[in-house]
């Protein structure tokens, strides 16, 4: 049994399809661990420490290079730049994950246009192989492609006709599911795991759809309030300093509770 749009969800949300005007652009985008840590495509995500979009000017982005980013791990500001006026498809798959992982993203209503499942034993029920649809051109796959080349042009068993309409799925253990939108919302959007744990811990990305000189301004008289970085050590003592006043407010409550039962 497959899920399947509605006519009227269709009507409201029509498949993009390919054109002249309309090109498709097509991304691989890897959910994993590296070396015991959340990832995709082999980066952990640190967040910017300013909203990219209200302080253009104040970039807060780690960037994903030397020494934020070596052999071994990369920790940055992850981000991934759409053209607009294109048609967006990305595919999101796993590999040595031992479950199914939940994909959110901001921005955007997408089709889950195909999905790919691993191999099965036909007894147990248990995967033992990843999708022999994906090549992966590295140890973690961080860069990835079809394996038959002629998918670049046309894969195969799409549902363009009425695909689902999602802003959150699972991909498959092993597997892969393939969305499609339209590039039309300019912004920085987050793509990230739907498990807190993992997203906190970076598995979390930014697409930027479009150039900053086509996103919508900050209102007038909108708060500000600029950059805000802090050291481990300032967050340990943030933390402290709350434990104590914490303690300090519920002795100052017994005391009172002492003399008013006296």
């Amino acid at each position: 049994m497959s899920i399947r749009s509605t006519a009227q969800t269709l009507k409201q949300f029509p498949v993009p399809t390919e054109t002249q005007e309309l090109r498709l652009q097509e991304f691989f985008f890897h959910f994993h661990f590296i070396h015991g840590h959340p990832a995709i495509n082999g980066k952990q995500f640190v967040y910017p420490s300013s909203a990219l979009q209200t302080y253009p000017t104040h970039p807060g982005d780690t960037p994903c290079n030397p020494p934020y980013c070596t052999s071994r791990n990369c920790k940055c500001t992850h981000t991934v730049k759409l053209e607009t006026k294109r048609i967006v498809q990305l595919v999101l798959f796993s590999r040595g994950l031992k479950e199914s992982y939940p994909i959110h993203f901001h921005g955007h209503q997408f089709h889950v246009v195909k999905v790919g499942y691993p191999y099965y034993d036909p007894i147990t029920g248990f995967n033992f192989a990843p999708s022999p649809d994906i090549r992966c051109h590295n140890d973690d796959c961080s860069n990835a492609t079809w394996m038959d080349p002629s998918w670049h042009h046309g894969i195969p068993d799409l549902n363009l006709k009425n695909p689902p309409v999602k802003d959150t799925v699972n991909i498959p253990m092993g597997g892969y599911v393939v969305i499609r939108f339209s590039a039309n919302n300019p912004g920085y959007w987050l793509l990230h795991s739907q498990l807190g744990h993992h997203q906190s811990q970076g598995m979390s990305m930014i697409i930027q759809e479009g150039d900053q000189s086509i996103m919508a301004l900050t209102p007038p008289n909108f708060p500000t309030c600029g950059s805000f970085e802090s050291s481990k050590e300032d967050i340990e003592k943030a933390i402290n300093d709350q434990k104590m006043l914490g303690a300090s407010q519920t002795m100052q409550h017994c005391g009172s509770v002492l003399y008013i039962n006296r």
